[in-house]
């Protein structure tokens, strides 16, 4: 197995999920601090066009989404801790769930909530 290679920036959610994953299967791997918003200059020829981040990196290999993130892991080292064969189809299924609507409501609450102490041209 080539060096992983995280892109990411920190304080994605998505990407501390990944970085869990990563240290569930106690693997080691190379970050990549990349910016939080576009222009992404050094990752975007590496994913065709694709925005979102996190992406690993497997030498040539390019992952990208949480869910094949977690998939690749789970293959590149062999392990059925993250996605045990049995229960893989629920597991994928629950954290589409938390991934889309849980953290859209989970944003929108700390958003509300933050909107006191926004400057007033926010």
């Amino acid at each position: 197995m080539s060096d992983l290679v995280l892109h990411h920036y920190w304080p994605s959610p998505f990407a501390h999920k990944i970085r869990l994953a990563l240290g569930l299967v106690n693997t080691s791997w190379k970050s990549v601090e990349i910016p939080r918003v576009p222009p992404k200059p050094l990752l975007m020829p590496l994913t065709a066009g694709y925005r979102r981040t996190p992406v690993l990196q497997n030498g040539a290999d390019i992952y990208c989404d949480t869910q094949n993130i977690v998939r690749a892991i789970s293959e590149l080292t062999a392990t059925s801790s993250l996605l045990p064969t049995r229960q893989s189809g629920q597991i994928l299924a629950f954290t589409d769930w938390v991934d889309g609507s849980v953290f859209n409501l989970a944003a929108r609450v700390i958003l509300t909530s933050a909107l006191d102490t926004a400057p007033p041209e926010f």
